[in-house]
C-alpha cells in the first residue's frame, strides 16, 4: 500500500488508476469500452471483436522518411472476457507500477503501454492471430487529437469520416472550451 501512496503524488495517477480499471474490466468481464470523450456517429457491429486501433494516421511524409511509429489508442476497446493479449497488457502494466514507474509520463499505463505490448505479441504470434485485431485510425480516430475542434463544425469544413468510421474521439483536453456544435456537424 505504501506503493501507491508514492504513485497517488504523480500528477498523472488520476490517468494511470482509470487506465488500469479499465483494462481490469474489460479483462475480467469482456465487453465495449469508451471513453466518456467518444461520440458514436454510428452503431457499432457486433462482428467487431477483440479491437483497439491506431490513435493516428501516417502522413506521406513520415511514410517518406520511414518515421512511421504509430501509436495505439485504448479510449475504445471491445473484447471477449479473458482475452490473452489484455492479460499480458494487464502483466506489464503491473510491471510499470511496480517496478517502471515514471509519475510525469502521462501515457504510460495507456498508450505507450498499449503500443508496446502490441508491437511484442504481434512480434511473437504473427499478424493474423485472433487475440487482438488493430484497426485503422479511421474507425475511431479519423483526425489528429489537435484537430479535434472539427468535429463541431459543418461537415463542409471537416470531412474525415469514410464509411469505416464508427466513433470520434473529441479529446475533451482539446475540446472543453466548445459550449456548441455548428448544426450539421458530426458533434451536433
Amino acid at each position: 500500500l505504501s506503493l501507491l501512496d508514492d504513485r497517488r503524488k504523480s500528477p498523472y495517477w488520476y490517468s494511470h488508476e482509470t487506465d488500469l480499471i479499465r483494462l481490469l474490466l474489460v479483462e475480467k468481464h469482456g465487453g465495449v469500452y469508451l471513453d466518456t470523450d467518444v461520440h458514436l456517429i454510428k452503431p457499432l457491429p457486433k462482428t467487431l471483436r477483440n479491437v483497439l486501433a491506431y490513435q493516428d494516421r501516417l502522413s506521406a511524409k513520415r511514410i517518406l522518411t520511414f518515421k512511421f511509429k504509430r501509436a495505439v489508442n485504448g479510449a475504445v476497446m471491445i473484447f471477449e472476457k479473458d482475452n490473452p493479449f489484455l492479460r499480458e497488457v494487464l502483466t506489464e502494466a503491473i510491471e510499470r507500477v511496480v517496478n517502471k514507474y515514471d509519475p510525469e509520463n502521462w501515457g504510460i499505463l495507456g498508450p505507450k503501454l498499449l503500443t508496446a505490448v502490441w508491437r511484442s505479441h504481434r512480434t511473437r504470434k504473427g499478424a493474423d492471430n485472433t487475440d487482438v485485431q488493430l484497426l485503422d485510425s479511421r474507425a475511431f480516430y479519423p483526425y489528429h487529437f489537435w484537430s479535434a475542434h472539427g468535429c463541431f463544425q459543418d461537415h463542409e469544413y471537416f470531412t474525415p469520416v469514410k464509411d469505416d468510421t464508427y466513433a470520434i474521439h473529441l479529446n475533451t483536453k482539446v475540446t472543453a472550451e466548445f459550449q456548441a456544435t455548428s448544426k450539421g456537424s458530426y458533434c451536433d
